[in-house]
């Protein structure tokens, strides 16, 4: 009996311990289960960390090239801007150049116009008679002007025709003898010298010979020298006078060679201002410049107003090309700044994505070791249920 009761205790005792094995093998394969699903999981995560961290790369990849074009755009329209910098400095260069130019020309025409204005180098008595013409109405009304002032002439016939006229160069012209006769009391009274007068209405025309107009086919024959002047028609008996019947010769020696021709028979002038008289007498050689600026004072402020009027002109151009090219190198600098801030808000990408790129490095890391951890249990728990 004393046996019996062992047995039935010992097999109460293998019952418990297979009870307690077969609990131990169900929480070991729990434990299996739920290990092989963190495997599962882990391995997913692990998977969509590594596709999120190459599609973060290839983006910093693109943002990277996008970075160097960037920088190449900048540079480019750095370039540019330089480039324009350096042509508006160019033309700052000359307009500079044409300010100076300018001043040089007002400065020129001032003193011709003054010059002219003011009669300076006329003969006392001259210059006395047309400043009081200026603010007399009773002298300006009868004084039509001064020979150098009522003739033009191209400015290679100057020299020709001041010798023509000599002296005449500075003679006044009226209307009548009487506005002559009113004049030269005028300066009997103001003791202001004396001076020639040209009245139109009794001045004698000089006439032309057939010798003076044969003359023409002569080699070195010019022309008229009443033909190669203009001037008022009215004034075409004083001109006329002074200069009708006076050949225009290009040099010395085919004057010499025409008079001789000729005898003498008419008036002849070089372009270098020689005089070869009717009477058979010479003149010539080194002439002062007096006479002749006289007769060109009127074309050499008309030359000096007409180069300014270029010359602003040119400025004007300059200027307004300058102003273009500044609205440019504005316009230029603000698609590069533009540029600059898309670089800047780029590198701004670039680091956030590089930090972000580093931080799924350290996650993936981190998976990879869980993953590992939970593999390990898998196999480890699997031996023990085998």
């Amino acid at each position: 009996q004393k046996e019996i009761l062992e047995s039935v205790e010992s097999l109460a005792d293998i019952k418990q311990n297979i009870g307690s094995l077969s609990a131990e093998k169900g929480a070991y394969e729990e434990r299996y289960e739920g290990a092989k699903t963190r495997v599962e999981t882990l391995t997913r995560k692990l998977s969509e960390q590594i596709t999120d961290s190459s599609l973060k790369t290839a983006d910093l990849s693109a943002l990277e090239k996008k970075s160097a074009l960037l920088k190449e755009d900048i540079k480019e329209r750095e370039g540019d801007v330089a480039s324009t910098k350096e042509y508006v400095g160019d033309i700052e260069k000359r307009i500079f150049a044409l300010n100076s130019e300018i001043s040089a020309l007002e400065a020129n025409a001032k003193v011709y116009s003054n010059l002219k204005d003011n009669y300076e180098g006329f003969q006392y008595s001259v210059k006395t008679i047309m400043t009081e013409a200026k603010r007399n109405p009773e002298v300006g009304k009868r004084v039509k002007g001064v020979v150098s002032n009522i003739i033009k002439t191209e400015q290679k016939y100057e020299v020709a025709i001041t010798a023509c006229l000599g002296v005449a160069v500075q003679h006044m012209v009226t209307d009548t003898p009487e506005d002559a006769k009113y004049l030269i009391n005028f300066l009997r009274k103001n003791e202001a010298g004396t001076a020639t007068f040209l009245p139109v209405k009794s001045v004698k025309v000089r006439p032309e010979g057939l010798d003076t107009k044969q003359a023409l086919s002569e080699r070195g024959a010019i022309g008229l020298a009443n033909e190669i002047v203009t001037y008022d028609p009215y004034y075409d008996n004083v001109i006329r006078f002074l200069l009708g019947n006076t050949l225009i010769v290009d040099n010395l020696d085919n004057a010499v060679q025409i008079a001789n021709k000729y005898r003498f028979g008419f008036k002849i002038a070089t372009l270098d201002g020689d005089i070869l008289s009717t009477a058979g007498s010479m003149t010539g050689g080194s002439r002062r410049q007096n006479n002749t600026n006289l007769l060109s004072m009127e074309r050499k402020v008309e030359d000096y107003n007409k180069a300014l009027a270029q010359k602003r002109a040119e400025m004007q151009k300059f200027e307004s090309r300058k102003e273009q090219l500044l609205k440019q190198v504005s316009q230029q600098q603000q698609e590069c700044e533009k540029v600059q801030v898309e670089l800047q808000e780029n590198k701004e990408q670039i680091t956030i994505l590089k930090e972000k790129i580093a931080s799924l490095e350290i996650a993936i890391g981190e998976t990879n070791r869980q993953l590992e951890d939970a593999k390990n249990e898998v196999a480890l728990i699997g031996l023990r249920l085998s």
